[in-house]
């Protein structure tokens, strides 16, 4: 169904859903809607914008927070509504390229220095970050130009990353623990996923 957000150009690049809210990223801007009211999206109804500072790349939701990945950082949003929403920041030092941000236990994707993973942690701050593909940083330098689409096999434990070219990589995860890397190469191009 069309959605207004009101925006003079409405195209949003993505989208989630939080806390019985709607979420769309307008370049550097987070925007939701009023709570149980996607349709609403008026501040004086309950909807808000949150400016992050960096082109909005993707969300992901955690029982806790709202993860918003940017390209050059990530930030946690918690609390239930604007009457309460707390903006953190997770890492102002790594982010997410479009496309690549997929959540299987924890949350990856792929940025400048590798595919990067964010997990809940009892610690301050509930989340971490890690680079978890140092041992593959040749083929990770090749994709991250290529990189058009991400998918998650969650029966076999998978984040496959899909290249312009046909080629990409699978991450095998087990209990958040990475357990090994392979290539792959199709016969096409793939353009998403």
């Amino acid at each position: 169904v069309p959605i207004n957000s009101g925006m003079a150009v409405d195209r949003p690049t993505n989208i989630a859903t939080y806390k019985k809210q709607l979420f769309l990223s307008f370049f550097g801007s987070s925007q939701n809607s009023a709570v149980a009211n996607p349709y609403v999206w008026s501040a004086v109804l309950g909807a808000s914008e949150i400016g992050i500072g960096d082109t909005i790349t993707g969300y992901s939701a955690a029982p806790r927070a709202l993860l918003i990945l940017s390209r050059n950082r990530v930030d946690q949003l918690t609390g239930s509504s604007i009457s309460d929403y707390v903006l953190d920041p997770v890492s102002d030092s790594a982010g997410a390229i479009a496309n690549t941000i997929q959540s299987l236990g924890a949350v990856y994707g792929l940025d400048d220095q590798g595919i990067r993973q964010v997990s809940a942690t009892q610690a301050y701050g509930n989340f971490d970050e890690a680079n978890v593909s140092e041992r593959i940083q040749r083929l990770i330098d090749t994709m991250r130009t290529k990189v058009v689409a991400s998918a998650v096999y969650r029966a076999r434990g998978q984040y496959r990353l899909y290249g312009s070219v046909g080629a990409g990589i699978i991450m095998t995860v087990k209990n958040d623990k990475v357990i090994g890397f392979t290539e792959f190469q199709y016969p096409v191009n793939v353009t998403c996923a």
